[in-house]
């Protein structure tokens, strides 16, 4: 069994580290850069991503625009956040009657950087919040 489980690893390590081609046939290769994607709403393509270095935002987001919509056939939407808690539930609070607009805005200093993408406008803009 274990003759089996190196080559499988091998393979594992091997294809995960690969660059995305897009559809131009460029190679874009993961960034170098700590995130996580806190919220995937995958029927509308709308992700979350806590970013460590918002440095980093425009190479992040060019390999994850690729990664999940390298055709251009569907809508795409990343919201980058420089704080992970902040992330996971920031469009439920921002529309919670409860919150005063001060902790809203507090919120809201953490939300970076957000991308979209229209195909049917061919919109495809990458706007930073702060």
């Amino acid at each position: 069994m274990k003759a089996f489980a190196y080559p499988v690893l091998l393979l594992l390590f091997i294809s995960c580290n690969q660059p995305i081609t897009s559809n131009e046939g460029e190679n874009i290769k993961e960034p170098a850069v700590t995130y996580i994607i806190i919220n995937a709403r995958n029927e509308n393509q709308f992700y979350d991503i806590y970013i460590q270095d918002t440095s980093a935002i425009k190479a992040l987001n060019d390999y994850l625009k690729n990664k999940y919509n390298g055709a251009h056939n569907t809508y795409l939407q990343l919201n980058y956040f420089n704080d992970s808690i902040v992330a996971k539930s920031y469009f439920k609070n921002q529309f919670d009657e409860n919150l005063s607009e001060k902790i809203k805005d507090k919120l809201f200093k953490s939300f970076i950087a957000n991308y979209k993408y229209n195909p049917s406008t061919r919109y495809d803009q990458l706007e930073y919040e702060h």
